[in-house]
Protein backbone atom coordinates (compact mmCIF):
# COMPACT_ATOMS: atom_id res chain seq x y z
CA UNK A 1 0.00 0.00 0.00
CA UNK A 2 3.14 2.33 1.19
CA UNK A 3 4.71 1.28 -2.52
CA UNK A 4 1.50 1.95 -4.06
CA UNK A 5 0.78 5.73 -2.58
CA UNK A 6 4.66 6.75 -3.09
CA UNK A 7 3.98 5.68 -6.87
CA UNK A 8 0.75 7.46 -7.24
CA UNK A 9 3.10 11.26 -5.49
CA UNK A 10 5.87 10.49 -8.39
CA UNK A 11 3.28 10.49 -11.44
CA UNK A 12 3.70 13.96 -12.32
CA UNK A 13 7.65 13.18 -12.66
CA UNK A 14 6.55 10.27 -14.97
CA UNK A 15 4.49 12.02 -16.84
CA UNK A 16 6.78 14.48 -17.73
CA UNK A 17 9.34 11.42 -18.73
CA UNK A 18 6.88 10.30 -21.15
CA UNK A 19 6.36 13.60 -22.69
CA UNK A 20 10.36 14.13 -23.01
CA UNK A 21 10.73 10.59 -24.23
CA UNK A 22 8.22 10.26 -26.61
CA UNK A 23 7.72 13.74 -27.59
CA UNK A 24 11.41 14.01 -28.64
CA UNK A 25 10.85 10.63 -31.08
CA UNK A 26 7.48 11.79 -32.55
CA UNK A 27 8.50 15.36 -32.77
CA UNK A 28 12.41 15.71 -33.89
CA UNK A 29 12.28 12.75 -36.39
CA UNK A 30 9.31 14.88 -37.98
CA UNK A 31 11.10 18.37 -37.67
CA UNK A 32 14.86 16.93 -38.27
CA UNK A 33 15.79 14.92 -41.42
CA UNK A 34 17.76 11.89 -40.53
CA UNK A 35 21.53 13.02 -40.62
CA UNK A 36 19.92 15.71 -37.88
CA UNK A 37 18.48 13.50 -36.01
CA UNK A 38 21.06 10.98 -36.13
CA UNK A 39 23.76 14.04 -34.69
CA UNK A 40 21.17 14.66 -32.14
CA UNK A 41 21.36 10.79 -31.04
CA UNK A 42 24.77 10.58 -31.00
CA UNK A 43 25.32 14.11 -28.87
CA UNK A 44 22.57 12.81 -26.50
CA UNK A 45 24.49 9.80 -25.96
CA UNK A 46 27.84 11.45 -25.58
CA UNK A 47 26.30 13.63 -23.10
CA UNK A 48 24.91 11.25 -21.11
CA UNK A 49 28.45 9.02 -21.34
CA UNK A 50 29.92 11.81 -19.58
CA UNK A 51 27.32 12.36 -17.25
CA UNK A 52 28.01 8.87 -15.73
CA UNK A 53 31.93 8.52 -16.02
CA UNK A 54 31.76 12.23 -13.87
CA UNK A 55 28.69 12.47 -11.97
CA UNK A 56 26.92 9.37 -11.47
CA UNK A 57 28.99 8.16 -8.37
CA UNK A 58 27.66 12.01 -6.60
CA UNK A 59 24.11 11.40 -7.72
CA UNK A 60 24.29 8.12 -6.04
CA UNK A 61 26.03 8.81 -2.86
CA UNK A 62 23.10 11.84 -1.94
CA UNK A 63 20.51 9.50 -2.04
CA UNK A 64 22.47 6.79 0.01
CA UNK A 65 24.26 8.73 2.57
CA UNK A 66 21.32 11.60 3.13
CA UNK A 67 19.32 8.96 5.78
CA UNK A 68 22.16 9.01 7.49
CA UNK A 69 23.53 12.58 7.57
CA UNK A 70 19.86 13.20 8.88
CA UNK A 71 19.86 10.60 11.76
CA UNK A 72 24.02 12.17 12.27
CA UNK A 73 22.82 15.99 12.04
CA UNK A 74 25.13 16.96 9.54
CA UNK A 75 23.51 17.35 6.16
CA UNK A 76 25.00 20.81 5.63
CA UNK A 77 28.32 19.04 5.23
CA UNK A 78 27.36 16.44 3.13
CA UNK A 79 25.69 18.43 0.84
CA UNK A 80 28.50 21.07 0.83
CA UNK A 81 30.75 17.76 0.06
CA UNK A 82 28.42 17.00 -2.72
CA UNK A 83 28.72 20.06 -4.54
CA UNK A 84 31.75 21.50 -4.17
CA UNK A 85 32.81 17.30 -5.66
CA UNK A 86 30.40 18.44 -8.22
CA UNK A 87 32.00 21.81 -9.19
CA UNK A 88 35.37 20.48 -9.66
CA UNK A 89 34.02 18.10 -12.23
CA UNK A 90 31.93 20.29 -13.96
CA UNK A 91 35.55 22.16 -14.85
CA UNK A 92 36.87 19.17 -15.74
CA UNK A 93 33.71 18.37 -18.23
CA UNK A 94 33.99 21.82 -19.80
CA UNK A 95 37.85 21.62 -20.56
CA UNK A 96 36.79 17.93 -22.20
CA UNK A 97 34.02 19.78 -24.24
CA UNK A 98 36.22 22.61 -24.98
CA UNK A 99 39.12 19.56 -26.40
CA UNK A 100 36.99 17.43 -27.96
CA UNK A 101 35.80 20.62 -30.35
CA UNK A 102 39.04 21.79 -30.94
CA UNK A 103 40.85 17.88 -31.50
CA UNK A 104 38.05 15.37 -32.36
CA UNK A 105 38.48 14.18 -36.06
CA UNK A 106 34.85 14.68 -36.63
CA UNK A 107 32.78 16.85 -38.79
CA UNK A 108 32.27 20.12 -37.42
CA UNK A 109 28.66 20.37 -37.15
CA UNK A 110 28.70 16.75 -34.61
CA UNK A 111 31.31 18.15 -32.90
CA UNK A 112 29.16 21.51 -32.08
CA UNK A 113 26.08 19.44 -30.98
CA UNK A 114 28.62 16.90 -28.53
CA UNK A 115 30.32 19.74 -27.24
CA UNK A 116 27.15 21.51 -26.27
CA UNK A 117 25.34 18.52 -24.75
CA UNK A 118 28.52 18.07 -22.14
CA UNK A 119 28.17 21.63 -21.00
CA UNK A 120 24.84 20.82 -20.72
CA UNK A 121 25.35 18.27 -18.05
CA UNK A 122 27.92 19.87 -16.00
CA UNK A 123 25.02 22.48 -15.47
CA UNK A 124 22.73 19.78 -14.88
CA UNK A 125 24.08 17.84 -11.88
CA UNK A 126 23.55 20.82 -9.67
CA UNK A 127 19.86 20.00 -10.23
CA UNK A 128 20.10 16.83 -9.49
CA UNK A 129 22.17 16.81 -6.54
CA UNK A 130 18.96 18.61 -5.36
CA UNK A 131 16.68 16.10 -6.93
CA UNK A 132 18.28 13.16 -5.59
CA UNK A 133 18.41 14.90 -2.08
CA UNK A 134 14.62 16.01 -2.35
CA UNK A 135 13.57 11.77 -3.24
CA UNK A 136 16.25 10.59 -0.12
CA UNK A 137 14.89 12.80 1.77
CA UNK A 138 10.92 12.04 0.96
CA UNK A 139 10.58 15.98 -0.34
CA UNK A 140 8.38 13.98 -2.59
CA UNK A 141 6.14 17.31 -3.37
CA UNK A 142 9.15 19.74 -4.47
CA UNK A 143 11.11 16.82 -6.54
CA UNK A 144 7.95 16.20 -8.68
CA UNK A 145 6.95 19.52 -9.28
CA UNK A 146 10.35 21.11 -9.88
CA UNK A 147 11.80 18.06 -11.62
CA UNK A 148 8.50 17.97 -14.00
CA UNK A 149 8.24 21.46 -14.51
CA UNK A 150 11.97 21.79 -15.81
CA UNK A 151 11.33 18.34 -18.20
CA UNK A 152 8.33 19.97 -19.58
CA UNK A 153 9.81 23.48 -19.76
CA UNK A 154 12.82 22.83 -21.60
CA UNK A 155 11.13 20.40 -24.07
CA UNK A 156 8.47 22.58 -25.08
CA UNK A 157 11.70 25.48 -25.66
CA UNK A 158 13.70 23.39 -27.05
CA UNK A 159 10.76 22.37 -29.97
CA UNK A 160 10.26 25.66 -30.32
CA UNK A 161 13.96 26.70 -31.16
CA UNK A 162 14.16 24.04 -33.67
CA UNK A 163 10.52 25.31 -35.37
CA UNK A 164 11.34 29.06 -35.31
CA UNK A 165 14.92 29.38 -35.03
CA UNK A 166 17.88 27.96 -37.55
CA UNK A 167 19.58 25.85 -34.66
CA UNK A 168 18.35 23.26 -35.72
CA UNK A 169 19.50 19.99 -33.52
CA UNK A 170 20.87 22.51 -31.66
CA UNK A 171 17.95 23.39 -30.38
CA UNK A 172 16.88 20.47 -27.96
CA UNK A 173 20.01 21.23 -25.77
CA UNK A 174 19.54 25.51 -26.07
CA UNK A 175 15.97 24.20 -24.66
CA UNK A 176 17.85 21.80 -21.91
CA UNK A 177 20.05 24.99 -20.69
CA UNK A 178 16.82 27.49 -20.41
CA UNK A 179 15.84 24.50 -18.19
CA UNK A 180 18.30 24.01 -15.90
CA UNK A 181 18.10 28.09 -15.83
CA UNK A 182 14.61 28.50 -14.79
CA UNK A 183 14.68 25.22 -12.58
CA UNK A 184 17.56 26.43 -10.33
CA UNK A 185 15.98 29.73 -9.78
CA UNK A 186 13.30 27.54 -8.20
CA UNK A 187 15.57 25.25 -6.33
CA UNK A 188 18.72 26.40 -5.79
CA UNK A 189 17.91 28.60 -3.33
CA UNK A 190 16.50 25.82 -1.05
CA UNK A 191 19.78 23.89 -1.45
CA UNK A 192 21.83 26.72 -0.58
CA UNK A 193 20.04 27.24 3.00
CA UNK A 194 20.47 23.48 3.29
CA UNK A 195 24.15 23.71 3.12
CA UNK A 196 24.29 26.81 4.77
CA UNK A 197 27.86 26.31 7.71
CA UNK A 198 28.25 23.29 5.95
CA UNK A 199 31.86 22.47 5.05
CA UNK A 200 33.58 20.23 2.51
CA UNK A 201 34.84 17.29 3.86
CA UNK A 202 37.77 14.99 2.71
CA UNK A 203 36.62 11.96 4.65
CA UNK A 204 33.32 12.17 3.26
CA UNK A 205 34.38 12.89 0.16
CA UNK A 206 36.47 9.61 -0.11
CA UNK A 207 33.58 7.52 1.32
CA UNK A 208 31.42 8.83 -1.34
CA UNK A 209 33.82 7.82 -3.95
CA UNK A 210 34.39 4.23 -2.18
CA UNK A 211 30.54 3.74 -2.55
CA UNK A 212 29.63 5.36 -5.58
CA UNK A 213 32.66 5.17 -8.17
CA UNK A 214 31.46 1.28 -8.19
CA UNK A 215 28.18 2.46 -9.08
CA UNK A 216 29.32 4.27 -11.75
CA UNK A 217 31.12 1.69 -13.19
CA UNK A 218 28.53 -0.61 -13.25
CA UNK A 219 26.05 1.84 -14.96
CA UNK A 220 28.63 2.91 -17.78
CA UNK A 221 29.53 -0.66 -18.46
CA UNK A 222 25.67 -0.98 -18.91
CA UNK A 223 25.23 1.75 -20.95
CA UNK A 224 28.34 1.14 -23.16
CA UNK A 225 26.44 -2.31 -24.19
CA UNK A 226 22.77 -0.29 -24.25
CA UNK A 227 24.44 2.75 -26.60
CA UNK A 228 27.61 1.98 -28.24
CA UNK A 229 25.89 0.47 -31.00
CA UNK A 230 24.68 3.99 -32.34
CA UNK A 231 28.36 4.73 -32.71
CA UNK A 232 29.30 1.55 -34.01
CA UNK A 233 25.88 2.05 -36.86
CA UNK A 234 27.39 5.92 -37.32
CA UNK A 235 30.85 4.93 -38.10
CA UNK A 236 29.77 2.19 -40.75
CA UNK A 237 26.29 3.34 -42.43
CA UNK A 238 26.42 7.00 -41.22
CA UNK A 239 24.49 9.24 -39.41
CA UNK A 240 21.01 9.67 -40.96
CA UNK A 241 21.40 5.29 -40.53
CA UNK A 242 22.50 6.37 -36.61
CA UNK A 243 19.64 8.47 -36.08
CA UNK A 244 16.88 5.91 -38.14
CA UNK A 245 18.35 2.88 -35.31
CA UNK A 246 18.11 5.54 -32.91
CA UNK A 247 14.80 6.46 -33.37
CA UNK A 248 13.81 2.84 -32.79
CA UNK A 249 15.77 1.72 -30.32
CA UNK A 250 14.28 4.40 -27.84
CA UNK A 251 10.66 4.10 -29.06
CA UNK A 252 10.81 0.35 -27.68
CA UNK A 253 13.54 0.68 -24.51
CA UNK A 254 12.20 3.63 -23.39
CA UNK A 255 9.05 2.71 -22.89
CA UNK A 256 10.00 -0.09 -20.45
CA UNK A 257 12.61 2.23 -18.85
CA UNK A 258 10.27 4.67 -18.03
CA UNK A 259 8.52 1.72 -15.99
CA UNK A 260 12.04 1.11 -13.94
CA UNK A 261 12.62 4.38 -13.54
CA UNK A 262 9.26 5.46 -11.94
CA UNK A 263 9.11 2.44 -9.52
CA UNK A 264 12.76 3.04 -8.72
CA UNK A 265 12.35 6.32 -7.83
CA UNK A 266 9.65 5.30 -5.20
CA UNK A 267 11.23 2.19 -3.75
CA UNK A 268 15.28 3.10 -3.92
CA UNK A 269 14.80 6.05 -0.98
CA UNK A 270 12.57 3.70 1.00
CA UNK A 271 14.96 1.23 0.69
CA UNK A 272 17.41 2.90 2.22
CA UNK A 273 15.88 5.10 4.75
CA UNK A 274 14.67 1.54 6.39
CA UNK A 275 18.53 0.47 6.34
CA UNK A 276 19.38 3.70 8.11
CA UNK A 277 16.22 4.61 10.55
CA UNK A 278 14.24 0.70 11.00
CA UNK A 279 16.12 -2.82 9.42
CA UNK A 280 17.53 -4.34 7.53
CA UNK A 281 14.52 -6.94 7.73
CA UNK A 282 11.91 -3.49 6.42
CA UNK A 283 14.65 -2.89 4.01
CA UNK A 284 14.85 -6.48 2.06
CA UNK A 285 10.53 -6.13 2.69
CA UNK A 286 10.56 -3.36 0.39
CA UNK A 287 12.84 -4.69 -2.41
CA UNK A 288 10.95 -7.60 -2.47
CA UNK A 289 7.95 -5.71 -3.33
CA UNK A 290 9.82 -3.65 -5.78
CA UNK A 291 10.97 -6.72 -7.22
CA UNK A 292 7.59 -8.45 -7.75
CA UNK A 293 6.29 -5.07 -9.04
CA UNK A 294 9.02 -5.17 -11.80
CA UNK A 295 8.06 -8.25 -12.81
CA UNK A 296 4.22 -7.88 -12.96
CA UNK A 297 4.52 -4.58 -15.32
CA UNK A 298 7.67 -4.45 -17.22
CA UNK A 299 7.21 -8.26 -18.95
CA UNK A 300 3.74 -8.02 -20.33
CA UNK A 301 4.60 -4.26 -21.42
CA UNK A 302 7.66 -5.67 -23.08
CA UNK A 303 5.99 -8.59 -25.45
CA UNK A 304 3.43 -6.00 -26.14
CA UNK A 305 5.69 -3.53 -27.43
CA UNK A 306 7.08 -6.21 -29.85
CA UNK A 307 3.83 -7.68 -30.97
CA UNK A 308 2.63 -4.30 -32.25
CA UNK A 309 5.67 -2.75 -32.91
CA UNK A 310 4.86 -2.01 -37.04
CA UNK A 311 1.75 -0.66 -35.94
CA UNK A 312 3.87 1.64 -33.62
CA UNK A 313 5.34 3.49 -36.57
CA UNK A 314 3.17 6.07 -37.49
CA UNK A 315 4.60 7.69 -34.46
CA UNK A 316 7.63 8.34 -35.96
CA UNK A 317 8.54 10.66 -38.95
CA UNK A 318 8.86 9.09 -42.45
CA UNK A 319 12.62 9.90 -42.83
CA UNK A 320 13.27 7.20 -39.98
CA UNK A 321 10.09 4.83 -39.71
CA UNK A 322 10.59 1.77 -41.89
CA UNK A 323 14.23 0.90 -40.53
CA UNK A 324 13.28 2.36 -37.12
CA UNK A 325 10.30 -0.60 -36.65
CA UNK A 326 12.31 -3.28 -37.91
CA UNK A 327 14.70 -3.05 -34.98
CA UNK A 328 12.19 -2.73 -32.50
CA UNK A 329 10.99 -6.13 -31.41
CA UNK A 330 14.58 -7.40 -31.08
CA UNK A 331 15.26 -4.23 -29.26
Amino acid sequence: MKMGRTLLAYLPVNLANVLMSFGTIVILTRLLTSEEFGRYAIAIISMHAVHTLLFTWLEASAVRFQARAERNADEADHLRTLYKSAAMLSLIGLVCAGLLFWLAPMPTSLKTVIAFGIATTCGQVFLNLGYESHRAAHRIKRYSLTYSFQTSFAFLVGILLVLLTPLRELGPFVGMVIGIVFAGVIDVPFMRKLQRGGQFQSDRFKTYAAYGIPVSLSVILGYALNSADVFIVAGLMGESAAGQYNAGYNLANRTIEILFIWMSMAATPMAISAIEKVSLDESQSIMRDYGATLMALTLPAAIGIALVAKDAGFILGESVRAEAVSVMPLI
